[in-house]
Order: C-alpha cells, then structure tokens, then sequence
C-alpha cells in the first residue's frame, strides 16, 4: 500500500489511506464486447458497425480455437488476410478494402479499451497490418443541382407506396436542403422542431439534429420549405406515443432502409443513369455541389455538413472539380477527329 493522503471516514472511524486502484480482472469476453460498445462517444451507426466487425472477428477466433484474450499480432495479420479472401456471409460479396480497414481499426478500438480496462496488458493489434485507402476520392455516386431539383419535383407522385406523398417530398428536401445524413432524420422527432434567435435577431425556425458522434447541431428551416412542414404536420397520422418527424403509411418510424428505396426509386424515374448506385449520401453531396457552385464558404459548408475536418469537406469537392478539371479533355479537342467508318 502507497503511502498517500488521507481522505476522511466516517465519524466513528479513523482516516484510512487511499489504497491504489488495481484495475478490475475476470470479467467475461461478452461483458468487455459489452461495455466497449457502450462508450458514450460511439454514434449509432459507429457502433453498430463495430458490432458486425467484432461479432466476424469473434466468430473467426472461435472457428479457429483461438483466445481473443491471449492472441497477438500475428494472428490479427491472419484474420485481415482471411478478411481479403472470404466474402462477407451477410452480403456475399468481397469485402472492399474501406470495410477491410475499418474492421481491423474497429479490432484496434477493441484491444486498446481491454488494455486500458486492465483485461490485457499488451495490445496486440497496434501494428496489424490494413490496407491502404485512398482518402482523397469520394466513392459515393453525386447527384447534379437538376439531377437532386427532379428527385425532389417527383417524390409526391413517383415514391413507394409505402410512402405518404407529403413525407416523401419533405425527406427529399431535407436531405438534399440541409445535407443531413438519412440517420439524423430517421431520428428527428417531432419535440426537435422549434424556434432559434441568431445573433442579428432573427427569429428562425429550426430542427435539431443529433449528428455522427452525438454531436448536436440547430439547422435553420429555409422558408421556402415552412409551408411543406406545416402542411406535413397536419397530415401526419401516426399513434400518439409515435414522436417521430418522419413516418410511413402505417404511422411508423421511416427507416434508413426505406429512405434509401425511396432515393433509388425517384432517381430512377428522373433518368439518373445507374440510379440502383444512387443513395441518401448522395443527396448530400449534391447539397455541398449546389452549395459551392452558389458561393458558400468551404468554412460554411464544413459547418452545416458537421465535418470534424474542412478536408472532409473538401473530399466531397475533389471529384466532380478533378473530372472537369481533367486534360483529357483538352488532349481530346486537339486529337479527336471523330469515327472512321471502313
């Protein structure tokens, strides 16, 4: 026992020593998974996705009779390897490598938490080999300033069925308007509408919207959209412990799976060509375009977006500026001629 300074006790006690804090042993694999993924910083989706990575990597230990308590980095080398070459048994194709290095950073994660935790005194996936990923190309399909006008013109009369009309053109133009993400909708309620004063004085109508990592951020309601809300307001039916904004024919909570049939869905009746490659993200990435295009600063943007990093928002300006921006089109008008026909 260290010698430290006394804290009192109780009256009828005399002072004790502080003892040192000898980190907690014996805890069982499913309480680490457990509290690990209870961390408060973890969004939904981070999470969730830690989840999957960990229940695969778990599944891989116990096919291969190994410990997770007492492997090392080899074997954490074997599983990004096996990672490569198995498909994924819950899509059953290759896994890219983006899935292959967010699975083996989630592992990473993992291990310095036990480490912390005091379950393991090493980490054993500090230096575990990923694959490169190349962070200054966007993989997500963008969507044009007519190309995102016409998904919104159309949802009333082209969304699923399952779709009230009203809900189908107000999701559109918040995800293309404000640039959500289709998580931060799907968990907008209702009691996350409201009023806000800017520093002018300005009275705006706003909603809340929980953002990636908890981040909570007030968005303005452009005016254009008030009398789309009020009118879905009013013919929103759901059952009144139902507190979500957007809801379904059935009254029940939209989900991320329905949002993003309903994006596909509209870009296939507005012409988009591979519209099955077309999601919610990509609405987002049309509102930084339209954005940009119209004058906003990369500051402004990066704000309403919620990235972290301006270079995160720069990532959703490097494709479309770098296509058109490309010489292949100037080495093209000097030395196309145009088909031969034999």
């Amino acid at each position: 026992m260290t010698d430290l300074p006394f804290l009192p006790g109780p009256a009828t006690e005399p002072p004790r020593p502080v003892e040192i804090y000898l980190p907690p042993t014996g805890y069982r694999l499913d309480q680490l998974v457990a509290s690990f993924l209870a961390d408060p910083r973890f969004g939904a989706n981070t999470a969730e996705a830690y989840r999957r990575d960990l229940r695969t990597f778990l599944q891989w230990c116990d096919r291969n009779e190994l410990d997770p308590l007492t492997l090392g980095l080899p074997e954490i080398n074997v599983f990004s390897t096996w990672l490569k070459q198995t498909p994924s048994e819950r899509t059953g194709r290759v896994r890219s490598d983006r899935t292959i290095a967010r699975a083996v950073n989630a592992i990473s994660s993992f291990y310095t938490y036990l480490n912390r935790a005091g379950a393991m005194h090493y980490q054993p996936a500090a230096g575990a080999g990923r694959p490169k990923v190349e962070r200054k190309q966007s993989r997500t399909r963008p969507l044009t300033e007519q190309q995102a006008a016409s998904l919104c013109r159309l949802a009333p009369d082209e969304a699923p069925r399952t779709w009230p009309p009203l809900c189908a053109q107000l999701t559109m133009h918040l995800l293309v308007d404000l640039g959500a993400r289709v998580s931060e909708l799907c968990n907008a309620d209702l009691g996350h509408l409201g009023y806000r004063v800017d520093g002018t004085g300005t009275e705006w109508r706003v909603i809340e919207l929980r953002m990636k990592g908890g981040k909570l951020r007030y968005r303005p309601v452009p005016l254009q959209l008030t009398p789309l809300l009020d009118a879905w307001l009013a013919a929103r039916i759901a059952a009144p412990d139902q507190q979500a904004l957007l809801v379904d024919r059935d009254g029940d909570r939209v989900t991320r799976a329905r949002v993003d049939t309903l994006v596909k869905t509209l870009a296939a009746a507005a012409n988009v060509p591979q519209p099955h490659e077309i999601s919610p993200h990509s609405a987002r990435h049309a509102f930084n375009t339209i954005a940009r295009l119209r004058g906003a600063s990369l500051e402004g943007r990066q704000h309403a977006l919620g990235h972290a990093s301006p270079e995160t928002t720069q990532l959703y300006d490097h494709a479309g500026e770098s296509l058109a921006a490309d010489p292949a089109h100037l080495v093209a008008s000097a030395t196309f001629t145009g088909p031969t026909e034999r």
